[in-house]
């Protein structure tokens, strides 16, 4: 039986925030950056995939995919043999292992073919993580983010305290409902998912039309 589980996007949720008068300057950047530390606070959504792709070797290395999370597996499909990751680069010169730096993939011949099984999360067309769309996750998430928002505001003396005193018993009071299953990510797979945004960041901004159907909501199909 198929269960279909439906996400919204970042810039869907930059959208509903802005919608606040106080919140109207909120960035994407920092959306980002909130969501991040929210994760890192409060855990994420369980909803990994695990995807394989083939790539080829050129010149030792190779682009990954935007959304790798975490490589599961490498296999040289010339050498039918599995590679170990290596931790130097002195381990790549005996063929059998592999190293990811950066957004590339490096192993020790200039030329071949790998099959890469890895862990990753849905992202949009953007390249930006999806967000699950869970009404009291994503109420949890944007009175974490009003929260932060405010707390600025407030040491700026733009709002007053009682403000401020509302949104943080606002945000207790809805994380305590949120009742989706967390995981708390890990040091990489936070730095993973940052860097993902962050390449994201750099793209859009080359484009005048980057924020374009910003209430789209994606749906993906799991078995």
């Amino acid at each position: 039986m198929k269960n279909e589980i439906q996400y919204t996007t970042i810039q869907a949720l930059l959208a509903r925030l802005t919608l606040h008068p106080l919140l109207a300057d909120t960035s994407i950047e920092q959306v980002v950056m909130y969501t991040i530390d929210f994760m890192r606070t409060v855990g994420m959504p369980q909803f990994y995939m695990n995807k394989e792709i083939e790539v080829e070797i050129e010149d030792y290395k190779a682009l990954l995919p935007t959304d790798v999370i975490s490589i599961e597996d490498v296999r040289d499909k010339r050498k039918n043999l599995s590679l170990h990751k290596s931790s130097n680069d002195f381990d790549l010169t005996s063929g059998d292992g592999y190293k990811v730096k950066g957004s590339f993939i490096f192993v020790g011949v200039p030329k071949t073919e790998l099959k890469i099984l890895y862990k990753s999360i849905p992202v949009d067309e953007l390249g930006f993580p999806l967000l699950l769309d869970d009404p009291l996750y994503l109420r949890a998430l944007e009175l974490y983010i009003k929260k932060e928002r405010f707390t600025v505001l407030f040491d700026l003396g733009e709002i007053r305290g009682d403000v401020l005193n509302l949104a943080k018993q606002d945000y207790a009071w809805a994380i305590g409902q949120v009742t989706t299953k967390l995981k708390m990510p890990s040091t990489a797979e936070l730095e993973a998912i940052m860097n993902m945004c962050n390449r994201t960041i750099t793209r859009t901004h080359e484009f005048s039309n980057s924020f374009a159907n910003l209430g789209d909501k994606v749906r993906f199909k799991h078995h």
